[in-house]
């Protein structure tokens, strides 16, 4: 507990960092757009973002079930180079024809169509970054992937700090710049991560893509509900409440930074130990993410109030209404992050597909049932219903698959003193380092 919980104290610090880059970096966008521009901002990311998720076929999560291969991980590892720009640029390109001929773009402005073109530059570097960011993972190169993410969002933050002081930023400049910080992270990661394409398997590629296609259905549909609700209250309603909604969903995403980096620090040992242990290892990982998640939720809930006006500015101050309404469902999906790779790890691709799709079909309905009568807070109420059933029906299928009892994954007394005991041995060597 306590060697697992400094190395994770140690993400949280580095994700921490790069959290604030990207918190000023939002801050910035929001006192220079204003909630319609930051919408229309975000509505741009979120065509992007789709997309990625929609054609990175799941290569990344499907390495998981091929780690355990030895003989295989050099391949994995090159691939990785290959198959992201390839896979990414055929999505980038299905993408913009889908837009201009029958999505929102038909009747575009010329300018709306290059950023649009500028967008979609960013889902091949993307699609690449995941992929890499997997293998490295796997690897246990956890540092090298938080602060690759870092280098990113510290360009795009000073980038939109000078457009911010000499007046100059603008919707195209703010798009541009969030590729440019993209491409940022797949430049540290090739060079710091040394990858290289010369020992790439195409046959082993085929499989690993075969493998993630067997459950990219059901990845694509959870990735991107969130994406879908913006797309959906930009549509239904207009582009102010969808700016509204993107600066809570910004601040609810505080909260999977803890749980996201508890996921991280135990992925290689789940993906190398035996059945029996990376199930265990994945308990004590869902118990720590409960914990940790349940006291970042409560505080940004009591300070939410007081923060979105002071930091945002008053035009922001409703977005904490669909915060309090995504808050009770991003934290049960937040929390029962850990266990998703234990899940790819055993190759059930039947159910994890058939809850992931039921959570989108339900978080889609009731968006178009609520949406009209609620606004934003429909749709925030609609995303926490999906994230909440999702969590559950990820904690069901796992403690069923492990025979685990649910007292394994939820967080007590052992942890609260195995926090306490990480927190007394990081004072122990500030104060040593003072001396």
């Amino acid at each position: 507990m306590t060697g697992w919980g400094t190395a994770a104290l140690g993400t949280l610090f580095a994700r921490a960092v790069t959290l604030l880059m990207t918190m000023c970096s939002g801050v910035l966008l929001a006192r220079q757009l204003a909630p319609s521009g930051r919408g229309t901002y975000y509505v741009f990311l979120s065509i992007a973002i789709t997309s990625c998720f929609l054609g990175n076929l799941s290569g990344d999560q499907a390495m998981v079930s091929r780690w355990e291969h030895s003989a295989e991980r050099p391949a994995l590892r090159a691939n990785s180079l290959f198959l992201g720009p390839v896979l990414g640029s055929l999505t980038a390109l299905t993408a913009g024809v889908v837009a201009v001929s029958v999505g929102d773009f038909r009747s575009a402005t010329s300018s709306e169509l290059v950023l649009l073109v500028v967008v979609l530059l960013a889902v091949p570097v993307i699609v690449t970054c995941t992929y890499m960011s997997g293998a490295l993972g796997l690897e246990g190169r956890i540092k090298l992937v938080t602060w690759g993410t870092f280098g990113g969002s510290a360009a795009q933050c000073v980038l939109l700090a000078f457009c911010s002081v000499t007046g100059s930023l603008t919707i195209g400049k703010a798009v541009s710049i969030w590729v440019l910080s993209v491409t940022v992270t797949l430049v540290l990661f090739m060079r710091v991560g040394r990858f290289s394409t010369a020992r790439r398997d195409l046959s082993l590629a085929v499989r690993t893509v075969t493998i993630g296609l067997r459950n990219h259905l059901g990845l694509v549909a959870t990735q991107i509900l969130l994406r879908v609700d913006v797309l959906m209250l930009n549509a239904a309603t207009s582009s102010y409440a969808a700016g509204l909604f993107s600066v809570a969903v910004t601040l609810v995403d505080l909260v999977t930074v803890a749980t996201v980096s508890l996921s991280l620090v135990g992925l290689s040992r789940q993906a190398n130990e035996d059945l029996e242990d990376a199930a265990r290892i994945t308990a004590t990982a869902t118990r720590l993410a409960g914990l940790v998640g349940v006291v970042s939720m409560a505080a940004l809930c009591m300070t939410a109030p007081m923060l979105i006006p002071i930091v945002y500015g008053s035009e922001f101050r409703d977005s904490v209404i669909p915060l309090f309404g995504l808050a009770p469902g991003v934290l049960v999906y937040a929390v029962t992050r850990p266990m998703w790779t234990h899940i790819l790890r055993l190759n059930r691709p039947g159910m994890a597909t058939g809850i992931s799709l039921l959570a989108f079909v339900l978080n889609v309905g009731l968006n178009l049932a609520l949406i009209p009568v609620l606004g934003v807070l429909g749709c925030a109420v609609a995303s926490s219903v999906a994230f909440a059933f999702f969590g559950l029906m990820q904690t069901v299928w796992f403690l069923r698959a492990t025979g685990l009892p649910v007292s394994r994954v939820v967080p007590g007394i052992e942890e609260l003193r195995g926090v306490r005991r990480v927190l007394e041995r990081v004072r122990h060597r500030l104060v040593q380092a003072k001396m």
